[in-house]
């Protein structure tokens, strides 16, 4: 710079005044220079002042986060050198750690040689591969802490041609928690095979998500190939398609679904029972269980019970044995004896009969004809008292118009039925042949009185046949049928007859009823133990109501007697299997058990109320109109 300003000073003229003056400017413009010099240098040291403070601040930010990571961090070169390290305050690990930052670090002096040798010769192979492959490397280590491990994932990244950085992270809560999920996945899984159920999750669709069973189904079902199928690739038709009605019914209603349904595997029935519980997202968990076994004991608990219905019910029929033949001993006889008198009969007039018709004139011919149709028509009186009233009566008639043997003609007129319009036959009563032609015309008519008697007692024996042929009868179908319930309870009131005609009065208040669903024959064991009981309780004699009445969607049936009653004590205890008032070998305290089980199955309830001289069984079903069915 004064290189260039001396020249210009010299070349002034040579006066003083004009020298001096040449110096001053130059050494003006000299200073002008240095001042903008040292200016530049003072920006620039500025400047680098500014960056040396960006470069602290940044410094700072950096060690801060480094800080703030949870992790500890140390550089290792190829001659598996520490180099230096950052440790995380929540890390417990092998370097001292008095400073957060070291650029010599050094191990703990507490720590296990030979965990450390475990721990370097681990990162030395990270170290190898994560140099061969520049690839970060990853593994798991655990470390003794206190009373606990300290689990920790290693990673080993690349940073340079020969060394590597690692970063290790202390992993323990999470791997707690992974433990604990296993743990918990085991119970599940333990859990689900210790319940006997088949565990699946599927969609609207019947799609399968999930699934899980017990052992026993693993070689029914195959749950490793079920997700990702539909159930009708998996169930029979039938069986596929209730279940998909089930699974849509649960979702939309949002409650639980449970049905009963039968598969056959290798030629065995097997019973399942399935529940679809509704799950968010439109998902449903369906729990199926095998009931078999419990199914094949219900049967047999049932079977059971229908061979004790059935023994009580021929019980109560050995009983009714002696009333029965004679309810059918009695029209038997009758038939036997009008067989036998319309054979006698006949014999008797046939022989006759032409002879008397040739000593009668026209006029008593034609009485004697009406005579024969009136008898034959008639049906005489029951009642001695009115029988005697009238023969004397008619004895007087007869004989105040002159017929001989009145009293004897007028005896047989009335057994014949005919004691009016007498004056017809007054020309036939007056012949001579008059005792001749009455004797004849009672014993021709005697013909169709047995004949009426044989259908009487046809029908009397029938109607105890067929209440004996119902009453015997078992139903083995199962199902319930409509029935008309008066129809049972005649039907043993039939049976019964013969006791009940000894001095028990019925009274049959019936209201009319709808037909009921029931089990009809199992009801007939109903009727006949209330009928029974109530029989023991009124001998000798008494008056049993029976009453039926509908109530609503039930019928309500009563059967009431007049006996000796139930003591209150004990009257919680009458349903009670084998509890029995009854004397020894009277009864097997079975009836009214049976009889409550029978009403339960149907749904019904029974009720007792009694006191001296009043005994009241009420009992309800419920009609059940069976529902139609919609495809």
């Amino acid at each position: 710079m004064m290189v260039g300003i001396l020249p210009i000073a010299l070349s002034l003229p040579d006066s003083p005044q004009v020298l001096w003056g040449g110096v001053v400017v130059g050494a003006i413009a000299l200073l002008a220079v240095i001042v903008r010099q040292i200016q530049q240098i003072t920006d620039r040291t500025q400047a680098l002042a500014e960056k040396a403070a960006q470069l602290e601040r940044s410094e700072q930010q950096n060690r801060a986060m480094l800080q703030a990571i949870p992790d500890l961090m140390f550089r290792m070169n190829r001659q598996g050198q520490y180099l230096h390290y950052v440790q995380a305050r929540e890390l417990k690990d092998f370097f001292e750690d008095d400073q957060r930052v070291k650029t010599d670090p050094q191990l703990r002096a507490d720590a296990d040689p030979q965990l450390i040798e475990d721990l370097f010769n681990r990162q030395v192979v990270a170290m190898e591969q994560a140099l061969a492959t520049g690839e970060v490397q990853y593994y798991e280590q655990t470390v003794p802490c206190g009373d606990r491990l300290q689990y920790e994932e290693v990673r080993a990244v690349p940073s340079g041609p020969n060394e590597v950085l690692f970063i290790i992270r202390d992993i323990s809560d999470r791997k707690q928690a992974e433990l604990a999920l296993k743990a918990n996945q085991a119970q599940t899984r333990a859990l689900i095979n210790g319940l006997p159920d088949l565990l699946m999750q599927v969609d609207r669709h019947g799609n399968y998500l999930e699934a899980a069973c017990s052992h026993f189904f693993e070689s029914i079902v195959p749950v490793d190939s079920l997700v990702g199928k539909n159930l009708t690739e998996t169930l029979p038709a039938k069986v596929a398609h209730q279940r998909l009605e089930m699974i849509q019914l649960a979702l939309d209603t949002q409650t639980i679904q449970r049905y009963e349904f039968i598969l056959e595997i290798d030629n065995k029935l097997l019973y399942q029972e399935a529940r679809i519980v509704p799950m968010e997202g439109g998902k449903a968990l369906i729990i199926v269980r095998d009931i078999t076994d419990r199914k094949q004991a219900e049967l047999a608990l049932q079977n059971a019970q229908d061979e004790l219905i059935q023994a009580e019910k021929m019980a109560a029929l050995g009983q009714l044995v002696a009333g029965i033949a004679h309810e059918i001993n009695t029209p038997l006889g009758a038939i036997r004896s009008s067989a036998g008198n319309m054979t006698k009969y006949l014999e008797q007039t046939l022989a006759q009969l032409p002879a008397l018709l040739q000593t009668l004139d026209l006029e008593q011919t034609q009485a004697f004809v009406d005579l024969l149709q009136r008898a034959m028509h008639t049906t005489p009186l029951t009642s001695a008292k009115a029988e005697r009233k009238l023969r004397r009566s008619l004895g007087n008639e007869l004989m105040a118009q002159g017929v001989g043997n009145g009293e004897a003609i007028a005896e047989f007129l009335v057994l014949m039925g005919v004691y009016t319009e007498i004056d017809m036959l007054i020309p036939l009563l007056q012949s001579p042949q008059a005792d001749q032609a009455i004797t004849m015309a009672y014993k021709l008519s005697g013909l169709a009185r047995s004949t009426q008697t044989i259908n009487t007692a046809t029908q009397r024996a029938s109607k105890v046949v067929f209440a004996l042929k119902s009453y015997a009868h078992q139903d083995h179908s199962g199902e319930k049928i409509p029935v008309q319930l008066t129809d049972g309870i005649e039907t043993v009131l039939t049976l019964y007859h013969n006791q009940l005609k000894r001095g028990i009065e019925v009274v049959q208040n019936y209201q009319p009823l709808p037909q009921v669903w029931c089990y009809p024959d199992e009801l007939n064991q109903v009727w006949t133990n209330l009928i029974h009981n109530a029989i023991q309780a009124m001998q000798p004699r008494g008056t049993l109501t029976i009453a039926t009445q509908p109530c609503g969607d039930h019928v309500q049936i009563q059967f009431i007697d007049t006996g000796v009653g139930i003591p209150a004590a004990i009257q919680h205890r009458v349903f009670e299997p084998f509890f029995t008032t009854k004397a020894t070998g009277e009864g097997s305290g079975l009836g009214l058990n049976i009889v409550q089980k029978i009403i339960d199955k149907h749904e019904g309830r029974i009720e007792l109320t009694s006191q001296p001289g009043a005994t009241a069984f009420t009992i309800s079903l419920p009609i059940h109109h069976p529902k139609p069915h919609h495809v």
